[in-house]
């Protein structure tokens, strides 16, 4: 790529880097003043993917998480489930009311269900509200679907609901397959958490001084 002189800045105080407009650039000037370079295409992917994400965070709005999960399993792989709502229980989750606390994941015939998450009964909703613990029915591709089914036979694994949050005006189920973590791995997680919580202590009580 030929970038001319005068479409070129010089940033002395970065160490001489080249910048075109915002965009870092790599090559060496020729004879004739013009810069033969290469744009940054990993500075530029990096800052796609970070808008991206930013975006994706920025609509979303966490309903209820279990945070359980991660202390006592290992978290192999996650996905993001559509999921079967009655009117009062989308309500009742606007509401904030509702925890996975015992839920897991079952796959019967091909479907995906989440069994034993806790939604609130809607109190509004009178004579036609559901059960808050009523089996529900997960959105998920068919090739997932057989995926998740096939490595929970061959290797044991287990299914389980990681949070549950609206997405625009959707409500989503973060999934994942996991491996149940032995005595010492659960030991040793809460002590990397007691140290992290005692490091941010001092970091304050440094501050404070």
């Amino acid at each position: 790529m030929c970038i001319k002189a005068d479409r070129v800045r010089r940033l002395d105080h970065l160490g001489g880097d080249l910048f075109w407009g915002d965009l870092p650039i790599h090559g060496r000037w020729n004879i004739r003043g013009t810069w033969l370079g290469l744009l940054d295409l990993d500075w530029i992917t990096r800052g796609a993917m970070a808008a991206k994400k930013k975006k994706q965070n920025d609509d979303r709005r966490i309903i209820c998480e279990n945070r359980r999960a991660r202390h006592d399993y290992h978290v192999l792989d996650t996905l993001e489930a559509g999921i079967v709502l009655a009117g009062s229980e989308v309500k009742s989750l606007r509401a904030g009311k509702a925890h996975l606390t015992d839920a897991y994941v079952r796959i019967e015939h091909g479907e995906m269900w989440l069994v034993n998450a806790h939604i609130a009964i809607y109190e509004q909703a009178n004579r036609y509200n559901h059960e808050s613990r009523a089996t529900r029915k997960l959105l998920v591709k068919r090739s997932e679907i057989e995926n998740w089914h096939r490595r929970i036979r061959e290797k044991g694994l287990t299914g389980v609901p990681l949070k549950m949050y609206f997405k625009g005006s959707w409500v989503k189920v973060q999934i994942a397959l996991v491996q149940g973590k032995a005595e010492y791995d659960k030991r040793h997680a809460l002590r990397e958490k007691q140290d992290k919580r005692e490091m941010q202590r001092a970091m304050r009580d440094r501050q404070r001084d």
